[in-house]
């Protein structure tokens, strides 16, 4: 259960969007007002980019901006949890502490659903992978050559020995 208390409608929303795992917004317009579904955003991948093929250019970067391994919660009332913190990657990127507070939570449970929700965003540093590139599914027929915003690219990276899969956010 949910409890808010004077927030805008998009806090409330974040509020709800933190405490689950890779949601996604979803709008359907074909009615007024307009519904809004939040649903779990899929793994599946639709389309594969390879160099050589249909791939031009890929840069990638990594950023530990905003990244912590262990959060300290604070919720209303000074309510903190039981053993004071949850952690998260501390072995793997070491020791990042963070003390967060949202005042809205006057639930022990509810604050660690909350924390675990804030943990699991940050606690793995961003990559972000540019890639430039052409949708061959006109002239191949191949599914995989088709690119669908917020679905799922495969992107095989040889030089590295590994294959990246990234969710398409924006296509131009």
């Amino acid at each position: 259960a949910y409890e808010f208390n004077g927030e805008t409608l998009l806090d409330a929303l974040e509020t709800i969007s933190g405490t689950l795992t890779n949601p996604q917004w979803e709008y359907d317009l074909t009615s007024y007002p307009f519904t809004l579904h939040i649903r779990v955003r899929t793994d599946t991948v639709t389309s594969e980019m390879r160099g050589g093929r249909n791939l031009t250019s890929l840069r990638k970067s990594v950023s530990r901006a905003n990244m912590f391994t262990r959060i300290y919660p604070i919720g209303k009332n000074d309510l903190h949890l039981t053993g004071g913190y949850l952690s998260k990657n501390e072995a793997t990127y070491g020791r990042i502490d963070k003390i967060q507070t949202e005042s809205s939570i006057g639930d022990e449970a509810m604050l660690q659903a909350w924390a675990q929700g804030q943990l699991d965003r940050h606690a793995e540093p961003i990559v972000t992978v540019t890639i430039s590139g052409f949708e061959y599914r006109q002239e191949t027929g191949e599914d995989l050559d088709q690119v669908k915003l917020n679905a799922g690219c495969r992107v095989p990276l040889p030089e590295y020995g590994t294959v990246i899969t990234e969710r398409i956010v924006r296509v131009q």
